[in-house]
């Protein structure tokens, strides 16, 4: 049975970090590069990453010069940020339904699906009343998700890989409202289930919500190149809101 706060766990695991160690840190700086292109961010601006990880995202946005604070709920992935800190690059340990930073920022970002894991309307929607809350008058939230249409359609529901000498198979199914990823992992020294669970918001569901947040939706983009959404095709979805 999944636990109610799966996340609080899951990802301050080593094995969180051993699954996911592919993930391609130029695409990550190139897409950032993108966004700040796109979104017209003026030098020096503050920008928010909620949902930093280990800062991959926080990172690219100071390296072209912005002042960036993250935060995130694994102690060990705030730990690990915290090693390239400084006067201009923060990071917090925070629960991002209740996170107040005693500041605002230009830019609030949200990347790689780090929204939609809680059980509730109420908790989703903190979450978006703290982005408000943190923003200045104008100011841009940017939340990258998936497409719950394409993911839905597309399900790969077993899947097995290999690294640094770690076994996991991985099983996905829908569940109304929901995809769940079921990761049982197997090493010399035994074996350890994991679960993710993500609500399956698409971009009307997730304009509404927004919206009941004070943040009005302006662009919708499909991949980390910035393309058009197209529900059918693309990979990712991609919101810009501003602060209203």
């Amino acid at each position: 049975m999944t636990q109610p706060d799966w996340f609080t766990h899951w990802f301050d695991t080593p094995y969180y970090a051993l699954l996911y160690q592919q993930r391609d840190e130029r695409e990550a700086a190139e897409f950032i590069a993108a966004l700040v292109a796109q979104l017209k961010l003026k030098p020096g601006s503050r920008v928010l990453d909620i949902g930093c990880g280990r800062g991959r995202h926080a990172l690219a946005l100071y390296a072209l010069g912005f002042e960036v604070s993250g935060i995130d709920l694994s102690p060990s992935a705030i730990e690990e940020a915290r090693l390239h800190e400084t006067d201009r690059l923060k990071f917090v340990r925070a629960d991002m339904r209740s996170f107040d930073l005693g500041q605002s920022f230009d830019l609030v970002i949200n990347l790689f699906t780090s929204f939609g894991y809680f059980q509730t309307a109420e908790d989703n929607l903190a979450v978006l009343r703290r982005v408000r809350s943190h923003l200045k008058a104008g100011g841009i939230f940017v939340l990258d998700y998936l497409n719950a249409e394409k993911v839905s359609a597309e399900l790969v529901a077993y899947e097995h890989r290999e690294a640094g000498g770690v076994s996991f198979d991985i099983r996905r199914r829908l569940e109304p409202g929901h995809i769940v990823k079921e990761i049982n992992i197997t090493e010399d020294t035994g074996s350890h289930s994991y679960t993710e669970k993500v609500q399956l918001f698409d971009r009307e569901q997730l304009t509404a919500m927004l919206t009941s947040a004070g943040l009005a939706p302006f662009a919708f983009f499909g991949d980390y190149h910035l393309h058009t959404f197209d529900v059918l095709t693309s990979p990712r979805l991609i919101l810009a809101a501003r602060a209203v």
